[in-house]
């Protein structure tokens, strides 16, 4: 059985311009690993003071967010795997962390036929609250995932 630390570092390797979709045997569940979003930039504020940095090519990796659903329940692998209730609004797909440390929001791809004139990939968005402070990532959806 694979622990949870290498399954992260599995992950943690998947390549950046893919959906990504690794069917791990766990006992006699299967767990579908999905990078859901890749961050361009990260923005980070407080009641003092907001800034936004651009990510390098490694730190679009690193931060890379990821959910997996295992036998009809979402995780947040990419956040010490944090469990998700997953929604939908309008056009929107929206995970929310149950225990309150945040949510992704990213377009149903039930609706990418409403981005192909516009865009070639589709925009997405994590937030997570730590302590004071929210850090937001922006930004897409890896074309071959739409």
């Amino acid at each position: 059985m694979l622990s949870i630390g290498c399954m992260e570092k599995i992950v943690k390797t998947v390549t950046l311009f893919g959906w990504v979709l690794l069917m791990l045997c766990i006992g006699s569940k299967v767990v579908a690993y999905s990078t859901i979003g890749v961050p361009l930039n990260r923005v980070v504020s407080s009641i003092e003071e907001t800034s936004r940095e651009l990510l390098t090519e490694d730190e679009q990796q690193e931060y890379a967010c990821v959910i997996d659903k295992v036998q009809g329940m979402y995780f947040w692998v990419s956040r010490e795997n944090r469990k998700l209730k997953r929604t939908e609004s309008g056009i929107y797909e929206i995970y929310t962390s149950l225990d309150g440390a945040g949510f992704i929001k990213c377009i149903n791809p039930k609706y990418k036929s409403l981005f192909k004139e516009t865009s070639y990939f589709l925009p997405y968005f994590e937030s997570i609250h730590v302590m004071s402070k929210t850090i937001t990532y922006f930004g897409y959806v890896p074309p071959s995932q739409m």
